[in-house]
């Protein structure tokens, strides 16, 4: 999912020095495994967005692609567990009970269809990561979960947006190109606009954002210098962005 964030430069002087502040408002887009990027627009509302959408748009496409997005041999670990294992112990708390969309692989292990989706189920889940979330249900473990959602053939995916008490169902190809666009759509329609938080050092921003797709951080001046309205008009940009 995309962020948007401020952080006020006259008491973070790791940022200043890291990332080689030298003017403000200074924006840059984190990407993973990248190196941030100076955004050179202006500083209007629609610019703003519509840089951040190409920027998204980047890394959806290269990601389809197959191109890998960088990162250690322990994040390349975790990418293959991109799907969650729920089942009737953690199923409620991780998926009902949260504000997040989820998108359920209902399977057995037995079933070709099954096994044929694995690989693109797989790529679907790096790919959303940070977007949505995906998970896998093992029916021959979790008949209760089966019965539960009226699961009657394999395998059955089950879109849990706003309203988790009605899961929709997906009915489109078994790709993970499908899955996706499918799930993004979801995303567009369901989710909130992505907050605008203020950080106070790096710590912040890796507990807030280190598993985002794409975070744009606005470096803005300290508000002793641009007075609370020149922070405001800075804040209602970052706003009307998100």
């Amino acid at each position: 999912m995309m962020h948007l964030s401020f952080t006020s430069c006259y008491h973070l002087f790791w940022t200043t020095k890291e990332y080689g502040i030298r003017g403000f408002p200074t924006i840059k887009v984190f990407s993973p495994g990248k190196p941030p990027v100076d955004y050179q627009g202006a500083r209007d509302v629609k610019p703003i967005a519509e840089y951040a959408l190409k920027q998204v748009k980047a890394l959806v496409k290269d990601r389809l692609n197959g191109k890998a997005s960088g990162g250690s041999s322990n994040e390349k670990k975790e990418e293959t567990k991109a799907s969650v294992e729920l089942n009737s112990g953690n199923f409620d708390e991780l998926v009902l009970k949260s504000k997040e969309l989820w998108t359920v692989e209902f399977f057995a292990p037995w079933c070709g269809h099954c096994k044929k989706l694995a690989p693109e189920w797989k790529k679907a889940a790096n790919n959303l990561k940070g977007k949505v979330k995906l998970g896998h249900v093992d029916c021959d473990a979790e008949k209760s979960l089966m019965s539960r959602f009226s699961v009657q053939g394999f395998p059955t995916i089950l879109m849990f947006s706003a309203d988790k008490d009605t899961p929709i169902p997906y009915e489109g190809a078994r790709t993970a190109s499908a899955i996706e666009s499918f799930a993004l759509e979801q995303l567009e329609t369901n989710v909130a606009p992505p907050e605008v938080s203020e950080l106070y050092g790096p710590d912040v921003m890796e507990e807030k954002y280190g598993s985002s797709a794409i975070c744009f951080v606005a470096f803005l001046p300290d508000i002793l210098d641009s007075k609370a309205a020149g922070r405001n008009i800075y804040l209602q940009q970052l706003l009307s962005v998100a």
